[in-house]
Parts: structure tokens; sequence; C-alpha cells
């Protein structure tokens, strides 16, 4: 009760307090009090100052050519090295932070509570093995139709195969010579020509191997598809993981009589 009392107390004295206003009639004199001030003579001349002084400000700031030379120095700040360097590291702190979010967001007890699962990758094992498998038949192909144009230039490659050894001495040559046959490598007196390209080049293959098998840094590498066209080496595969790529093209490089290295070796999951 006490509370209500006070609470209508004041409100009687706030309205009989702007009953006075309105009786004095205070309001309408301090309307009439603000319009004489307006009309005044040295308001109008204050406000008149005002422009002017306003005016002149702008002029010196176009003499000064003060807004060209905040643009200009605004530009200089936008291209100087330092905001371009703030700029890149923000980026790259940017991108770490949201390459960890997102490594957070995709592994352990977050990913299951949000429902994600891991990206499949883009480039399976298994379409990079059957790829592998078509390059190597196409390159095989390749090298069969050159050995067959050569041989039917020059010949098959059973043409450079000696002829066993007359039983009989008939000649001045097999008298001379070991029973064995002819000149030394058995080719009785006939030295053939040069083989063919795919011919030569087959021990480049045999030797790409063993440098493979035999380096430390590729030996413990599954095989590898090995292919040898006109001195290139062509290597299609698969690897494990973290395999360093640049040991094996080096390791292939030195063997001699390769050219030039392409590898097209997947890293397993």
């Amino acid at each position: 009760m006490g509370r209500k009392s006070s609470t209508t107390a004041v409100q009687d004295k706030a309205a009989d307090l702007a009953a006075q206003v309105r009786e004095a009639k205070l309001d309408q004199r301090a309307a009439e009090l603000a319009e004489r001030v307006r009309d005044s003579e040295a308001f109008q001349t204050a406000q008149a100052k005002g422009c002017e002084l306003a005016a002149v400000t702008r002029e010196k700031v176009r003499e000064a050519h003060l807004e060209e030379r905040a643009a200009e120095l605004a530009k200089g700040v936008r291209d100087s090295a330092a905001v371009q360097t703030a700029a890149d590291n923000a980026r790259e702190v940017s991108d770490r932070a949201l390459l960890r979010l997102g490594g957070w967001l995709s592994e352990g007890k977050t990913a299951e509570r949000l429902h994600l699962q891991r990206a499949k990758r883009r480039f399976p094992g298994w379409l990079a093995m059957i790829l592998g498998l078509g390059a190597g038949y196409l390159i095989g192909m390749l090298t069969s139709r050159k050995h067959d144009d050569l041989s039917t230039e020059f010949g098959s490659a059973d043409a450079w195969t000696p002829p066993p050894p007359s039983p009989t001495p008939a000649t001045d040559v097999a008298s001379t010579a070991p029973a064995t046959g002819g000149l030394e490598g058995g080719t009785g007196g006939i030295e053939p020509d040069a083989p063919p390209q795919s011919v030569a080049q087959k021990p480049l293959e045999d030797r790409v191997r063993t440098a493979l098998g035999q380096d430390p840094r590729t030996a413990d590498l599954p095989r590898l598809n090995v292919n040898v066209v006109e001195g290139t080496v062509f290597v299609r595969g698969s690897a494990p993981a973290g395999f360093d790529e640049a040991a094996l093209r080096a390791v292939v490089a030195d063997v001699e009589g390769v050219t030039d290295v392409d590898l097209q070796v997947s890293a397993d999951a």
C-alpha cells in the first residue's frame, strides 16, 4: 500500500507541473524565442559566414590538390609491397586454417557426428593399372610393327641365324676353322649385318630392370612394366605410397643408352 500511494503522489505532482506549464504558456514562449533567434541579424550573419568559410575551405582543398594527393596516397598504400605481402600472408593463413578445419571435421568423432565421409580417390589404383597395361600393350604393338617393317626390308631375324657347320671340310676355311664350324661365333664365315633396332633395344630393357633391382633406392619396389622405344624408356605400374619418384627416374636415366624417361607410376593407397 505504501509503494502504491507514493507512485500515485508522484504522478499527481507531474500532472500539476504539466498543467502549470500549459497555463504559463512556456512552450509557446520557447518556440517564439527560437523563431526570433533564427530571424535575428546576428544569426543570419553567422550562418552566412559559415557558408562562406565552407566554400573557401573547399576552394583551398581544390587548389592544393589535396583530394588527388589523398587518392594517390591511398593507391600507393594499396600497391605497396608491404600491403601485398600482408595480403598474401593473410591468404596463406586463411588457406591453412581452412585445410586444418576441413581435416579436423573429416576425421574422428566430429566426422561421425556431422555424418561426413572421406572423399574417394579421384584416380584409383585399379584404373592406373588398367591404363598402364593398355599403354604397355600399345607400345608393344608399335614396336612389333616397326620390327615387322625392318624385317621386311632387311630380312627376318631368322636369316641371321648361322647355318650349322658342314659335316665335311670341303673348303679351306673349314680346314682351318675349328670343328664346331666356321669362324669364331659359329657363323660359318658369314658375318650378319646389325640386328634391327627393336632387337638391339631388347637388352636395354633388361639392363633397366637389372638396375632397378640392384639399386637400393628402387630394389624394394614391385616389378614395373618397362618398354623401350628409340631410347625412350616407358615405366608403368604402381608403387607403395611415398615412393621416391625422383630416385626412380634417376636410376633409369643412369642406364647407358637411355635418352629419355617417361614415368607413369601411380602410388597405392
